[in-house]
């Protein structure tokens, strides 16, 4: 079934100069932004607001397998990476403001060891998202003249006399 988009999604695509050759990078369900090259070619990093923050990812350009590399509170933006690959710098909001960060090697980051926990905001969604397929069911489950479909629990169901005459 078709689902509503509550709000506009970005991914990262590359395209030559003249607008040919459009290819898309990344497809989630989360935002993506930022992408800059690293210095072989080989690489792609990004933000991405995977868990409600944006962190920061890389892509393996030819296997298309993307990681986080940061887990911050508030964000990361505006990457740049250095020629030689070894640094790469991001600005995040910090006291007030907004502070240059710096990470060395990069590549050489252990994913496995960063462990993105959806933010309160994200969890808040994702149980409302339950909620409306459970009531999806429900619904589905009432209107149903087919048969074989099981008879849906209609104990929290209240129906009232003054409806009869109306249905």
């Amino acid at each position: 079934g078709s689902e509503m988009c509550i709000r506009d999604r970005w991914d990262v695509y590359t395209v030559n100069k003249d607008g040919t050759n459009m290819q898309r990078i990344t497809e989630t369900e989360h935002n993506e932004g930022y992408p800059v090259w690293s210095p072989d070619g080989k690489m792609l990093a990004y933000t991405a607001d995977k868990n409600g923050i944006w962190n920061i990812f890389l892509i393996n350009l030819e296997t298309k397998e993307s990681r986080p590399i940061t887990n911050t509170l508030t964000g990361c933006e505006q990457l740049s990476w250095s020629r030689d690959g070894a640094k790469l710098v991001f600005v995040s909001f910090s006291n007030r403001g907004y502070d240059i960060y710096m990470i060395k090697n990069p590549l050489n980051i252990e994913s496995e060891k960063i462990q993105l926990k959806n933010t309160v905001y994200f969890e808040e969604l994702e149980k409302q998202k339950s909620k409306r397929k459970k009531t999806e069911k429900e619904f589905l489950a009432l209107t149903s003249e087919s048969p074989e479909e099981a008879t849906p629990d209609l104990s929290r169901y209240i129906f009232d006399r003054t409806f009869r005459d109306k249905n």
